[in-house]
């Protein structure tokens, strides 16, 4: 492959990370209207008093570990934010009701995070695969597999194990294939 042509992929892969970066970011937003709505949580004086001492702890805790995520966007400290939440939940129905749709725009968010980096990943392996196989007449089936295995350690969720599957023939099948998505 010419350098010219390189340079336009790697120039296409760096545009999609950046554009799913863009989105990323976009989808963080929960985070922050979680934020706000656990603010007004605190701060509804009739709400607060009819909730038990350990609620309120907990509440307050996951404020911070809320302010944390913001501003790292660390997954240690989103997994330690739904942990946090599950316990709210379990101790209080009321708040179970409240933090239930929480928890799915989390999860929601950190599905789509996940998603779009492991496309960069993806796009990256395809133009490297490319390059490979510069001035080959064909691809044959241990390319086509080698191509598939690459894919497969770009994934972190079952769904896109499965698609890369519906598609390439032949892949080695896991042993125990675990998805790395939060809260699940």
């Amino acid at each position: 492959m010419d350098s010219e042509k390189r340079d336009f992929l790697y120039d296409l892969a760096d545009f999609c990370y950046s554009s799913m970066n863009c989105c990323a970011i976009e989808s963080e937003k929960a985070t922050g209207q979680v934020n706000d709505i656990i603010t007004i949580l605190l701060d509804d004086a009739t709400r607060v008093s009819a909730i038990s001492k350990e609620t309120l702890e907990a509440i307050s805790s996951m404020r911070e570990i809320i302010n944390n995520l913001a501003a790292e966007g660390d997954r240690d400290a989103a997994n330690d934010l739904a942990k946090a939440l599950s316990q709210t939940a379990a101790e209080d129905e009321e708040m179970r009701l409240f933090v239930s749709p929480i928890m799915e725009a989390l999860q929601f968010q950190d599905r789509i995070a996940q998603n779009m980096n492991n496309f960069s990943k993806m796009l990256r392996t395809w133009i490297e695969k490319r390059e490979e196989l510069e001035g080959s007449s064909e691809f044959s089936e241990v390319d086509k597999i080698d191509f598939g295995e690459r894919l497969l350690a770009c994934t972190t969720m079952m769904e896109e194990r499965e698609i890369i599957r519906t598609y390439i023939d032949n892949l080695k099948e896991e042993e125990t294939a675990q998805s790395d998505v939060m809260f699940f």
